[in-house]
């Protein structure tokens, strides 16, 4: 068993241990394969993973939980592997998996602290944990000063001087005195006689600062997180759409603080499961779609469509991994909707399409995305009603311009659509308006025959209206003119 994997720790005697706290309970899960295989087997297969994958090992079931998180000897194996940090004792701490975890947790402040601090103040605590270590965690790390490297080893002059007389180093004094990180760990080892009696007097240091850990910790990883997240925008630059939102005439700087939603899911630390590899695959997943669209118009939908898609998966996002596979088969509904949308528009001819249904106008109604999204026949009916009956009222217009010679230029702008820009001062003109405009909403809801006569009904009586008041004026002006 050792053969299979030489890096693993050994098995034997932790499995004695584990086997009590990792006992089957049959009535709590499913008897499948990983639950049938006794203790011993699943640490042979446990001891090959990183710890990532154990901790998301661990939330399968109870059985497993216990197993992965009480095995010390994974944990001491995996302090080693990924921090360098070959323990020999726990100290006080309960288990080496909190020992890992607030390894883990120092590593990312550092990192973070290293990054963000200008001056290079780094607390001492930082540097107590990243003594636990036989090679420097930040390139900054590996030649300290004398007063550091005292103070991170937790040695005084004499033990260094001890050290150098030891290991047959010059004891002549320096202008600028440097030790490598090495020097500080040997000369710790010096000083304790052993590596184990090392370890004890460090991981106590290390016990006061585990609320500093906990508290600066949340902030460090999100901050490490949005630096991931922008990077891999930079890398993605022709994808940007997708991951951030583009305001016109925003920097760049401006677009990367903005993120859509995968992106912010990530940032905050939903996606711990999969990681940036969900950026990856959501990535993949819009390049995939774009290759399966033939019509030029409608690419420009595929930010909308991959951007629901992932609303819609978010949550499942945040519990396992989503491969681009499954992404497409949910963007092909709302994908399937957007053509429908497209060939209505196109039924009467492209030149049809740009006078009366134009994209950039069809796509910012409301019912259009509420179509898009839920798939509701309502909000497509709605759609077509709106689009067909403003198309009905110009196509009547363009019929019957000599009616717009006898109409308040606001009626014709409210038949054809568009806002108006000012209403009148005039109360019983802005009353007429008013009217108007609640006649053709009514119309663009029904689309009945009624409701578009109604319309018509009152064109005419405002014409009337025009021709009475200016034929009164014809006549005065006769009048006038017979008197003289």
């Amino acid at each position: 068993r050792k053969s299979l994997s030489p890096h693993a720790p050994d098995p034997e005697t932790e499995a004695f241990n584990v086997n009590k706290m990792a006992t089957f309970h049959g009535s709590g899960f499913a008897k499948d394969l990983l639950s049938s295989l006794s203790a011993e087997v699943l640490y042979i297969i446990l001891s090959y993973l990183p710890a990532k994958s154990l901790l998301n090992v661990s939330e399968c079931n109870r059985r497993l939980r216990d197993l992965c998180q009480n095995c010390n000897s994974l944990w001491k194996h995996l302090c080693k592997i990924d921090f360098d940090a070959d323990l020999t004792v726990k100290g006080s701490f309960p288990s080496f998996f909190i020992l890992y975890q607030l390894l883990y947790k120092s590593r990312i402040i550092l990192e973070d602290t290293d990054y963000s601090t200008y001056s290079g103040y780094l607390p001492d605590w930082l540097y107590y944990w990243s003594a636990l270590s036989t090679k420097p965690p930040l390139p900054g790390f590996y030649s300290l000063p004398a007063g550091r490297t005292k103070k991170t080893w937790g040695l005084t002059e004499e033990d260094l001087t001890n050290y150098q007389i030891k290991c047959n180093k010059s004891c002549a004094v320096r202008i600028e005195r440097y030790y490598t990180w090495t020097d500080g760990v040997e000369a710790a080892l010096c000083k304790h006689k052993s590596k184990q009696r090392f370890h004890e007097v460090a991981l106590k240091r290390c016990m006061r600062s585990q609320k500093q850990i906990h508290k600066t910790f949340p902030k460090a990883s999100c901050s490490q997180r949005k630096r991931a997240f922008n990077k891999f925008q930079n890398e993605h630059r022709s994808q940007r759409n997708i991951l951030s939102k583009q305001k016109e005439g925003a920097s760049e700087y401006m677009s990367l603080q903005s993120p859509h939603k995968i992106g912010q899911d990530y940032i905050d630390g939903y996606l711990h499961k999969s990681g940036i590899k969900q950026l990856e695959s959501y990535v993949e997943f819009a390049k995939r779609l774009e290759q399966e669209v033939d019509v030029a118009e409608l690419s420009k939908d595929i930010p909308v469509c991959v951007l629901l898609v992932y609303d819609k998966m978010s949550s499942l996002a945040q519990q396992r991994f989503i491969s681009a596979e499954e992404f497409l088969d949910v963007a092909k509904d709302y994908f399937e909707r957007v053509k429908r949308v497209w060939n209505w528009q196109n039924e009467n001819g492209p030149e049809a399409r740009q006078a009366f249904r134009d994209c950039s106008v069809v796509k910012t109604h409301s019912s259009y995305s509420a179509f898009v999204q839920t798939g509701n026949e309502s909000h497509f009916r709605n759609l077509r009603l709106n689009f067909e009956g403003l198309e009905k009222l110009q196509t009547w217009l363009d019929e019957n311009q000599w009616i717009t010679k006898l109409l308040d230029p606001n009626f014709v702008t409210i038949l054809r659509g568009a806002p108006l820009q000012k209403l009148p001062s005039n109360e019983l003109s802005t009353q007429a308006f008013h009217a108007l405009r609640k006649m053709v909403r009514i119309f663009l809801k029904t689309g009945r025959r009624i409701d578009f006569d109604r319309i018509l009904r009152r064109l005419a009586e405002s014409a009337k209206i025009f021709l009475h008041t200016n034929l009164e004026y014809v006549e005065n002006l006769e009048r006038t003119l017979s008197r003289e």
